[in-house]
């Protein structure tokens, strides 16, 4: 068992060995919504991402990039909770889901050249914490009555613990120090347990800089 490990890892060294691996940070912002069999209307909505990364160069055009991420995914949505005839009164919610995730994405990049690339990702979160906000509006025959509101904090009952989803996008290289990324991802576990086939769909905006590099042939060398 022992000399298997020590192949694999050294099959895993191999080909970054005299090239650099980088590590450094990454921000920005996502819009994401429940998307799937949600029995009220769903609007994206925008919040933050942010995180390290490590980025491991396989060959001239293939690199391997993973990232260790905190990012807050949820939706506004509103719905017409009730309409009933006799006392003809309705009630119209609307509110806002935040869910905060610590998310690990491995990934793996295609460089076209030194300025553009493409990439996927599958990622694993973990939830954290959540924020819902509601508010109900009563009216009768079109009248406004009253307004009651609703805001309750880290209340996980009624969502999966874990996400696991892939994700996938285009890049550009500045300089090989500063890179931006455009992208999509897809949740595969429900989001709210309790209703059948739910997911986050996600639309991600990021920044990213190198704040160090090392060459692993050189610093073998050295020792």
């Amino acid at each position: 068992m022992r000399y298997v490990l020590i192949l694999i890892f050294s099959l895993l060294l191999s080909p970054v060995s005299g090239q650099n691996i980088s590590i450094g940070l990454e921000g920005g912002a996502l819009r994401s919504s429940l998307k799937g069999g949600v029995p009220i209307e769903y609007h994206y909505k925008a919040e933050p991402a942010g995180g390290l990364f490590i980025n491991l160069p396989i060959n001239k055009n293939w690199r391997i990039n993973s990232t260790l991420s905190y990012a807050i995914k949820g939706s506004n949505f509103s719905s017409t909770l009730l309409a009933d005839s006799t006392s003809r009164n309705s009630i119209f919610m609307t509110g806002y889901d935040r869910l905060s995730y610590l998310a690990f994405q491995p990934g793996i990049e295609y460089n076209f050249n030194s300025n553009m690339f493409v990439y996927t990702a599958p990622y694993i979160s973990v939830l954290t914490n959540i924020s819902k906000y509601r508010k109900y509006e009563v009216y009768r025959e079109n009248t406004f009555i009253n307004e009651v509101i609703d805001e309750k904090r880290d209340k996980h009952e009624d969502f999966n613990h874990v996400d696991f989803g892939i994700g996938a996008g285009l890049g550009f290289h500045y300089k090989q120090k500063v890179f931006l990324r455009l992208g999509i991802e897809r949740g595969f576990i429900n989001v709210i347990q309790d209703i059948p086939y739910n997911y986050h769909l996600t639309y991600k905006a990021s920044l990213g800089c190198s704040l160090f590099s090392f060459n692993l042939k050189n610093s073998a060398q050295s020792k």
